[in-house]
């Protein structure tokens, strides 16, 4: 590869005594690289002072990048709309000597094969950077002009439909969050049911289900929800039992009380969007469990002291509610 291009690296910028500016000439980062292309929002802007400094590291149309520090192997092709701009010493620039087409052989700097290389050039100098010398050693198949054109063009229309599903991909997570919330509204407004009520007309009154009366809810009448005439709102603390874990070691990682059979359920255990907590990362042993409370299974669980609370309910029984507004839960298995 190295006679097909030539290399250059920037100086440092603090070190010339230049500083970044809100506006000017784009000045390029590790970060900037994105699907091989330049994103002009992660760039940083540098006065013409500091880009006269940096003259070696200006970047011309058809520059291909490759970032050699901190996150290695980021690829970006420079297009016109990119200029003028400039670029910081860990990223390299690879000047093709035409005709050899820069979507090729960005394309192959982008591919397995070439981190491959990174990886094992890592582990055999233990570094985390790379150098030029590095970087003008890796091995590319040339194909002839007309094919590398073919080439080129097959893997963008490919990529680009790869990139599509992977947007409808990443889009699941959110889609299946406001189905379960539509549903969850439906169950709680008693609409899933309506047809099985119409069918089943003699239904248990909810009065019966009521064991105390000693809370009362905090919204008015007309600031509730309406719900079905068999329904009934009414203070969670009326038909359940509302209490909070202990576990009141200090300091809290003390080992004496950790490391035993008894799951240890932390706030960090409880699924994102709800469910049945099936896995735990810490245990108590039977010093631990003096000092903590046990909770049967399918306690329903709720952390109060996290930005967004999770609602879970145990899988199997647990030992102890460990401050769940503060931390977590413990659990026998």
């Amino acid at each position: 590869m190295k006679s097909l291009i030539a290399l250059q690296k920037e100086q440092r910028l603090h070190h010339l005594g230049f500083k970044f500016t809100t506006k000017g000439i784009l000045f390029v980062k590790v970060e900037s690289l994105s699907a091989q292309r330049i994103n002009h929002k992660l760039c940083g802007f540098i006065d013409k002072n500091a880009d006269e400094a940096l003259s070696r590291s200006r970047l011309q149309e058809n520059d291909v990048l490759f970032s050699i520090a901190g996150t290695l192997g980021r690829v970006a092709i420079v297009y016109e709309n990119d200029l003028p701009s400039n670029t910081n010493q860990a990223i390299s620039i690879i000047r093709l000597i035409p005709p050899i087409l820069p979507k090729y052989i960005a394309h192959f700097l982008s591919s397995p094969l070439i981190e491959k290389n990174i990886q094992a050039i890592r582990r055999g100098m233990g570094l985390q950077n790379l150098n030029l010398g590095q970087i003008s050693k890796f091995q590319i198949p040339l194909a002839p002009l007309n094919e590398q054109k073919r080439i080129a063009d097959k893997l963008d229309r490919l990529l680009a439909k790869v990139d599509a599903c992977r947007e409808r991909c990443d889009r699941i997570p959110l889609l299946l969050k406001r189905f379960r919330q539509s549903v969850l509204a439906a169950a709680t407004s008693g609409e899933l049911t309506e047809d099985w009520r119409e069918k089943y007309s003699v239904v248990e009154p909810e009065k019966s289900l009521i064991k105390e009366k000693r809370f009362k809810i905090a919204d008015s009448d007309e600031n509730l929800q309406l719900l079905p005439e068999t329904w009934k709102w009414d203070a969670l603390g009326n038909y359940a039992q509302c209490s909070r874990g202990r576990f009141s070691v200090r300091p809290r990682n003390d080992p004496a009380y950790f490391n035993g059979k008894h799951p240890f359920i932390q706030i960090g255990d409880l699924p994102s969007e709800g469910g049945w907590i099936d896995a735990h990362k810490q245990t108590l042993n039977e010093k631990g469990l003096t000092v903590s409370k046990k909770f049967p299974k399918a306690t329903v669980v709720i952390a109060l002291m996290v930005q967004k609370s999770h609602e879970d309910l145990t899988s199997r029984q647990y030992s102890n509610l460990s401050k769940v507004t503060e931390r977590g839960i413990q659990c026998d298995a």
